[in-house]
């Protein structure tokens, strides 16, 4: 098939045909009943040869030339109806009878306020020699009238829409004499939506009842029935608002084909390229950021959530607020309890397998990140705004035991934190002020670093006790030894062929060799002991002062909006 289209660079011609061409290049394929093979476009700068051209060898013709704007209102006779005559003629010369589709405005109905309009007069002059030329030849003749139009064109033009976007978009000012004021209007796509509908043959007919299209199978003209009537009032509103969602993240309400959603889109195309893209504020502290995206009226909020490495962020619970957590980059665990069972759920998630995880009401929560060097990056929705005054948002860990059983059952896990602490305390007195200075100096704020610290603390004091209760047995069984050599002794003095000289010898090596041992495993042990004992002590002093700490700011559990 191939398709004319006058009038290709206005607001509807330009639309239409990118949306054609889309078709015919087989990007949409929504409408596998339209095959396009070429795409004439007409308009003012177009030669009357190629207008031979075209019309000898059109398919079909969607007539959109017209003249709305002249300087002299006879102009509107000689570009509306002149035009069309021409064009009809020359499809007569080449005996074309491709189907044709006219462009009309509700203005050519003449009625209530479009009584004395010239434009109308011109367009229903056009209308009728349409139809008149579809009876005389039996070419198939579909006229829109339509209503107001919205889509991009130039501003202070014929557009009341095309101007107020410009003018908010820009920050430029604007008169709203009436916002009572009510249109009826037709969005650009939802117009080549029914233009298409007309290439498969499935367009909708109409009358009309002065300015009020009524549908009709029989009815001489053909609509699209996707309008919307708003007021000034309602799209300055919307546009002020629209205007405003940078600074306030929210989006109006924009439900699927409502006219705020489409003139939010609308809006957009009059954005100067300095207003493309806006700052987010990210809040910022030594766990990483967190970053509201967009706020919704009815479905909440989207937030960024940025951890870095071994950062435990979360550890709250909520009443009715739900959340979805989504790690689109990092590795990460997600670990839930509920606060009334204690029942326990986890789940592993990395960017390399992207999944939703719900945070469930009544269910404490946190997320840690596994990496030592990545961050971890969540993408968190939330059925509501947070809201300061009601944040139903409750401080409660998880668990701080797993933490301390995960530090305590890795193997390559090698203690770096709590090495820090002792290096520190090092020739120190063993009192706790030395020990708080040594925990806050190494952990700063972070109280993951001192869960980290505790967990060391508890492993080390374990094997220094088990090194001192080692030695003990050491000593207990040099001595069982040397028991068992003088009972050995005394049974054998007890028989004469026994040579009680030589058994008493060994019997005094023995004992003499028993007291140097005990003296060197005494001197030992004295040297040993004190270094285990003094470990022992600071790794409970560490125990107790880290579990103070906890209570304290700035290791308190903290709270995220999200």
């Amino acid at each position: 098939m191939n398709i004319l289209v006058t009038g290709a660079k206005g607001m509807v011609g330009t639309a239409l045909v990118n949306n054609l061409k889309n078709i015919r290049d087989h990007k949409n394929q929504t409408r596998p009943n339209i095959c396009i093979d070429e795409i004439y476009e007409y308009d003012m700068d177009s030669t009357k040869a190629e207008l031979e051209y075209y019309c000898e060898r059109a398919d079909f013709v969607f007539h959109l030339a017209g003249v709305n704007r002249p300087e002299n209102p006879d102009e509107f006779m000689r570009g509306n109806f002149g035009f069309t005559s021409e064009l009809l003629a020359c499809l007569k010369k080449y005996q074309n009878k491709a189907t044709i589709m006219l462009s009309s405005p509700i203005q050519a109905t003449l009625a209530g306020r479009f009584g004395d309009s010239e434009y109308g007069r011109s367009k229903l002059a056009g209308e009728q020699l349409l139809f008149d030329y579809g009876k005389e030849t039996g070419a198939k003749i579909a006229v829109y009238r339509f209503p107001n139009l919205m889509g991009h064109s130039r501003p202070k033009y014929n557009s009341a829409v095309s101007t107020f976007c410009w003018a908010v978009a820009n920050d430029e000012p604007y008169t709203v004499t009436d916002r009572s004021t009510e249109l009826e209007l037709l969005y650009i796509d939802d117009l080549v939506e029914g233009m298409f509908d007309l290439l498969e043959g499935k367009e909708q007919h109409c009358t009309f009842d002065g300015v009020e299209t009524v549908l009709c199978d029989q009815g001489p003209y053909c609509c699209v029935p996707v309008t919307h009537k708003v007021t000034l009032g309602e799209i300055v509103d919307l546009l002020e608002q629209f205007k405003m969602q940078p600074q306030t993240l929210l989006m109006p309400k924009m439900p699927e084909g409502s006219f705020a959603k489409k003139l939010f889109s609308l809006y957009l195309t009059y954005l100067p390229k300095e207003k493309f893209a806006y700052p987010l504020k990210m809040n910022v502290d030594d766990r990483g950021s967190f970053t509201e995206l967009v706020h919704t009226k009815d479905c909440g909020q989207v937030s960024i959530n940025i951890s870095k490495p071994g950062i435990t962020k979360g550890q709250h619970w909520h009443n009715s607020k739900w959340e979805l957590f989504i790690v689109v980059s990092g590795h990460g665990l997600i670990q839930e309890r509920n606060i009334n069972t204690g029942e326990m759920v986890e789940f592993e998630v990395s960017g390399e397998k992207i999944e939703a995880v719900y945070m469930i009401p009544g269910w404490t929560h946190k997320i840690v990140n596994l990496s030592e060097t990545e961050n971890l990056v969540t993408v968190m929705t939330c059925n509501e705004v947070f809201d300061k005054r009601r944040p139903d948002t409750f401080g409660e860990a998880v668990s701080n035991v797993d933490m301390i059983t995960k530090y305590a059952n890795d193997k390559v896990h090698k203690m770096k934190k709590y090495k820090e602490v002792c290096d520190k305390l090092k020739g120190k007195n063993v009192q706790m002020s030395n020990v708080r200075s040594a925990l806050i100096e190494v952990a700063g704020g972070s109280r993951e670093d001192l869960l980290q610290i505790k967990a060391e603390a508890q492993e080390k004091g374990q094997v220094s006790t088990g090194l001192m209760t080692g030695s003990s047995m050491l000593i207990a069984a040099i001595t069982l030894f040397v028991t068992m050599v003088v009972a050995l002794t005394q049974v054998l003095l007890q028989y004469s062929e026994v040579d009680k000289k030589i058994l008493i010898s060994v019997l005094l090596f023995c004992f003499i060799a028993y007291l140097i041992l005990l003296s060197i495993d005494t001197l030992i042990s004295l040297v040993r002991g004190v270094m285990l004992r003094n470990e022992v002590t600071w790794s409970r002093y560490v125990l107790i002062e880290i579990d103070e700490l906890l209570e304290t700011e700035p290791y308190k559990i903290k709270m995220s909006e999200e």
